[in-house]
């Protein structure tokens, strides 16, 4: 079963956890020195274990804990400390990047749906902000990005060829359809030259898409 949009968001926003961690933590230790921990808890939810003053799981006495795999927590972190720490390495898009991303982590958080182009824009921005502190995370949200583009291709040319052979039905088979002892029928045929052949992943795909759409024939040829 396909992955929902919320799904996919919700696996990006691991990665981006892990992206951030270690630059917020660098950054963070940069200029506060050994008080950072303190100043980054300012930015904890109240009810936050942490924020309670009970210390991260699995710190030992001694140890700076690390940062919690928690979007909403870094985001406030990056927003909250920006005068202070952040503006130093990063510019005014980056910081609108933080505002967006927090409120995509909201509505993801309140189960809020998403289609395929807030989706997008969602993983644009993840991707950009990562690229922005280098962290390698980016390229793994470009390659989803670009997945999450070809289905967005795939459902707009599916609207189209509803639209188009509703079009075809409204204005010529009705028509023909309603003479006399008209027998009408409608066929769909589908051909597709690949100069450099079709990949295995593709011809499985679309071959099992065929037999569910209960294709009469289907098949790929190749060219003598």
């Amino acid at each position: 079963m396909a992955a929902s949009n919320h799904e996919r968001i919700g696996k990006a926003l691991e990665l981006l956890n892990r992206g951030l961690i270690p630059f917020i933590e660098r950054e963070m230790q940069a200029a506060h020195g050994e008080q950072w921990r303190e100043s980054a808890l300012a930015s904890f939810p109240s009810d936050h274990p942490q924020a309670k003053g009970r210390g991260a799981a699995g710190s030992r006495a001694g140890e700076t804990p690390a940062l919690p795999s928690d979007t909403q927590i870094l985001l406030a972190v990056l927003w909250n400390e920006w005068n202070l720490v952040f503006k130093k390495t990063l510019g005014h898009a980056e910081r609108s990047l933080v505002s967006e991303l927090r409120e995509v982590r909201n509505q993801w958080a309140h189960q809020q749906s998403f289609n395929t182009d807030d989706a997008y824009r969602a993983f644009d921005s993840m991707q950009r902000l990562l690229s922005a502190i280098a962290a390698p995370e980016a390229a793994e949200i470009e390659r989803q990005k670009q997945e999450l583009l070809r289905i967005r291709f795939e459902e707009q040319a599916r609207r189209e060829s509803k639209r188009d052979a509703g079009k075809i039905a409204e204005e010529v088979i009705q028509h023909l359809a309603g003479l006399v002892g008209a027998e009408v029928e409608v066929t769909l045929e589908i051909q597709a030259k690949l100069p450099n052949g079709a990949p295995d992943h593709i011809v499985r795909t679309v071959t099992e898409n065929c037999r569910t759409l209960k294709f009469k024939d289907h098949g790929f040829e190749e060219e003598e």
